[in-house]
């Protein structure tokens, strides 16, 4: 019954995401063709805006992970690094001129970026189909983003917001794919 509530924090994680989102976007004019820390460069409200909502999105997949240990044991360290770090990346003061701090910020991105696409890996041998074959797509077309990246120019230097909002959108999707099958499958459970 627990892991139920553990699956559901996944859920609750994206709507602190996308609800911060809209906060920042709401109390700043969000330039997606930065990266979105850059947006976060700003007077007061932002800064905590980012901290709370990348804090409360990481304890949220973290527990998510929680709920996914019978079928990956090491998921639930893999999820709770990536949140852990998703956390610290919401509360390290980024200025964009590079600094101590802007290392530090993306080092904990980069952290949290490879916990959660290995979260998705990790679950390619999962007993329902539709999770394995999702968990595969998913990682390869996020790899795919981060990999064609760096090499287009245009898409390094403008549009950068864009590819963070399509991984984590990829991301999301994934999280409501496993709930809305975990949630079928104990359906299934109880009926036999």
């Amino acid at each position: 019954m627990r892991r139920k509530y553990y699956l559901y924090s996944g859920l609750l994680a994206i709507l602190a995401e996308w609800a911060g989102f809209v906060l920042i976007a709401y109390f700043h004019h969000l330039d997606l063709n930065k990266a979105l820390s850059v947006n976060t460069v700003a007077s007061w409200p932002l800064p905590l805006i980012f901290g709370i909502t990348l804090t409360l999105a990481g304890l949220g997949y973290g527990l998510f992970s929680v709920a996914l240990k019978p079928y990956a044991h090491s998921i639930i360290y893999v999820g709770i690094t990536a949140g852990v770090a998703f956390a610290f990346t919401g509360w390290t003061p980024y200025t964009g001129y590079g600094g101590v701090g802007d290392l530090v910020h993306q080092a904990f991105s980069y952290v949290a970026l490879a916990g959660y696409i290995t979260m998705v890996w990790l679950l390619r041998s999962h007993p329902k189909r539709q999770i394995r074959l999702a968990s595969k797509i998913i990682v390869g077309l996020m790899l795919a983003i981060i990999a064609l990246a760096p090499v287009s120019n245009y898409v390094w230097h403008q549009g950068f917001g864009y590819l963070q909002i399509a991984i984590v959108g990829l991301f999301q999707s994934w999280v409501v794919l496993v709930v809305w099958q975990e949630r079928k499958l104990t359906a299934m459970d109880k009926i036999a």
